[in-house]
């Protein structure tokens, strides 16, 4: 699984955040500084919590690099689980999913954090998947992927991390929890 659409009971609110200016970090933790209460009430309700909430902004005419998400150094991959992903930009917009023999952990900074995630070259890489998220998705971000922006507008991508207990939730799990969601 790499992509699933949602259709939910409610809207998702675009953020308060200034959605005309390329951030300083292509990746925000909005993690207490921002909720959509709607999608806090909907994991209560499906017993889930959300364990951290994100924006994602691809520039104009441009594309965020391949990587994967939560690389574990003791398995040498990415954990594989989902996030609840809505974008705000052009329709041309995707997000896009990759194989590849040949992939580098990277490391980057967040907040004085550091993360650790799977990366690939697009050249050592073929896209296997793509889709559109301008309406709520569910995405296996494990998976090897990138997002992609042929417009001159912004693309911004707001994620929420659901979770059982604090534990991500893996994709199969994902599908059965929000079955009567999935369309």
């Amino acid at each position: 699984m790499y992509h699933r659409y949602l259709n939910l009971p409610f809207e998702i609110a675009k953020p308060p955040i200034d959605f005309t200016v390329k951030p300083e970090w292509e990746n925000i933790n909005l993690n207490g500084k921002y909720m959509d209460q709607n999608v806090k009430s909907f994991f209560e309700d499906l017993g889930l919590e959300c364990g951290q909430v994100e924006v994602v902004y691809t520039p104009p005419n441009s594309e965020i690099p391949i990587h994967g998400d939560d690389y574990n150094f003791k398995t040498k991959k990415c954990d594989s689980h989902v996030k609840l992903n809505i974008t705000w930009g052009p329709e041309e917009g995707s997000v896009r999913f990759w194989k590849s023999k040949k992939t580098h952990v990277m490391i980057y900074r967040v907040e004085g954090k550091k993360i650790l995630t799977l990366a690939a070259e697009k050249e050592d890489s073929t896209m296997v998947y793509e889709a559109n998220t301008n309406s709520p998705s569910l995405i296996n971000v494990g998976e090897l992927h990138s997002t992609y922006n042929p417009k001159d507008e912004p693309r911004w991508t707001l994620c929420f991390v659901p979770t059982i207990k604090g534990k991500i939730i893996k994709p199969y799990d994902a599908l059965r929890i929000f079955d009567e969601f999935i369309t």
